[in-house]
């Protein structure tokens, strides 16, 4: 009883520290509604500044991969997700498996990424090097 009452307390603590930090939390102290501190300094720059967005890379080609016949015999399939890093041309500069399947339509996957093209992303008008996680199905016909 008393260690589920130390753990309550705990988690509530946490919770109210969250909100604190977040800027979210009103404090109250005997019933009555404490205002949040508010900044006295203007913004630097609007919320809605697209230079403070993150720069997300855009699909130019894509790449089928070939199905590997063994797992096409075998009766595999999946999504197999492909991290890759698109350099400031729009080229895959690096792949790998982010979330396997199988290590035949990992493969497949990897080297169908790589041919892939991109708009790169762009940060303040300068295109930008960015990881993008790109999903490759792999479906049998039914």
């Amino acid at each position: 009883m008393r260690r589920n009452r130390l753990v309550l307390v705990v988690w509530i603590l946490v919770a109210l520290a969250v909100g604190f930090l977040a800027g979210r939390a009103r404090i109250t102290m005997e019933g009555e509604e404490m205002a949040e501190p508010q900044s006295t300094e203007e913004p630097t720059r609007k919320e809605t500044d697209v230079s403070l967005s993150k720069p997300t890379p855009v699909v130019v080609r894509s790449i089928m991969p070939e199905y590997p016949e063994n797992a096409r015999r075998e009766g595999i399939q999946g999504t197999v997700f492909v991290r890759v890093l698109v350099d400031t041309t729009g080229r895959v500069a690096e792949a790998g498996v982010f979330t396997s399947v199988h290590p035949a339509l990992d493969s497949a996957a990897v080297a169908a990424a790589r041919q892939w093209r991109f708009k790169p992303a762009e940060m303040r008008t300068r295109p930008v090097p960015q990881y993008v996680v790109i999903p490759v199905k792999f479906a049998l016909e039914q």
